[in-house]
């Protein structure tokens, strides 16, 4: 694809991007018989571009991809965010040399299993020295059925998307006709305004300084008291913002399975025995603090980041436009039905572009007008 001079992203790769996010929004929200098994929707986007997009635009798609996810989630200061760019370049890596090498003889299931595997064997490689240590090893099975099953999943789904989506097909014959007549391509940033950035608030800051308390003195207290303050500052910003209280149910589970995973690796002098497991001093230390740590990190990204923060630079400028596009998506609401997914997809997607093709964006504002 051609893009503007100033090197300006396409409407292409800003519209597959913001697209990204809203199929990660749906996706989390469709029933599944396992709950961290997922369809994967938000990299159907990264399928479509392997096979429209040029190397530079494809890794940058996955690039802000990646960032705005975490920006969406609040995980951005956090590992999750680290494992979430590692495993999407780990499988846009994998994807773009099988694609290229395999052209003919590789299709969207091929891929989408490739990619997955990638994905997942990276972040476990991460996992084992971030989280799990030498007791990684008993999450490997769990990480392989989850990368299997999710690339399945969506490799069957973008297969069937292909054949059955009429917003793929119009979606394709424009790009073509953008980068076959590039004086007509019209670039985003020059319409829709990114957002002012607001100045951080005094829970912000807090919760910049605890963080960094807990990552540089990287100790069981610290941890633990990091967590409890983020906690503390997570209810007073809920009650602030009039937001439902958050539920501490998920981060305990976290907690409790990474310590779990810790004690099945007996290290140091023994406390007890439970059924029969040695529960030991610095694999209990160690996993505790491991959990109260992830934990503390994620709940303090989320104190810290929101979508109206602007942060530095092009790229800065680019995941604004990106996470307003984004906005701008979701005051159409999506309804999607369980029984016929790709069908509702597909109507959400003609009718997001009806409304937002390049000539009919307008800046964003609190109530999402459009020209």
């Amino acid at each position: 694809m051609q893009l503007s001079n100033n090197r300006e992203l396409s409407y292409t790769v800003l519209f597959l991007a913001a697209l990204s996010l809203v199929l990660a929004t749906i996706d989390a929200s469709i029933p599944k018989p396992i709950p961290f098994l997922r369809i994967g929707l938000a990299n159907l986007p990264i399928l479509i571009a392997l096979m429209m997009l040029p190397a530079e635009d494809y890794f940058t798609l996955v690039l802000i991809k990646s960032l705005g996810m975490s920006i969406i989630a609040g995980t951005l200061f956090s590992y999750v965010a680290l494992f979430s760019l590692a495993g999407s370049f780990a499988s846009a890596i994998i994807m773009w040399v099988l694609y290229k090498i395999f052209t003919k003889h590789i299709g969207f299931l091929g891929l989408a299993l490739a990619g997955a595997l990638a994905s997942n064997s990276t972040q476990l490689i991460l996992a084992r020295y971030f989280v799990f240590g030498s007791s990684v090893r008993f999450m490997i099975p769990l990480f392989l059925f989850a990368g299997l099953g999710s690339g399945i999943l969506l490799g069957i789904f973008a297969l069937q998307f292909a054949k059955q989506s009429q917003w793929l097909k119009r979606f394709s014959e424009q790009h073509i006709q953008r980068t076959q007549s590039p004086q007509t391509i019209t670039n985003i940033s020059t319409i829709l305004q990114e957002q002012p950035g607001k100045p951080l608030s005094v829970l912000q800051i807090l919760s910049l300084i605890i963080m960094a308390a807990v990552i540089l003195g990287n100790t069981l207290p610290l941890a633990m008291g990091g967590f409890i303050a983020a906690w503390t500052i997570a209810l007073i910003k809920t009650k602030r913002e009039q937001k439902r209280t958050p539920s501490l149910i998920m981060p305990v589970l976290v907690i409790t399975g990474i310590t779990l995973a810790h004690i099945l690796v007996p290290r140091g002098r023994i406390l007890m025995n439970i059924i029969g497991i040695p529960i030991t001093e610095q694999a209990l230390i160690a996993g505790l603090k491991s959990g109260f740590f992830l934990e503390a990190l994620i709940i303090l990204s989320k104190n810290t980041i929101d979508s109206n923060l602007k942060f530095p630079g092009r790229l800065g400028n680019t995941l604004a436009q990106i996470i307003n596009l984004y906005k701008l998506f979701f005051s159409i609401k999506p309804s999607i039905k369980s029984k016929a997914i790709i069908a509702s997809i597909d109507e959400y997607l003609l009718t997001i572009e009806t409304h937002y093709e390049p000539h009919s964006l307008t800046h964003y504002t609190d109530n999402y007008i459009i020209r």
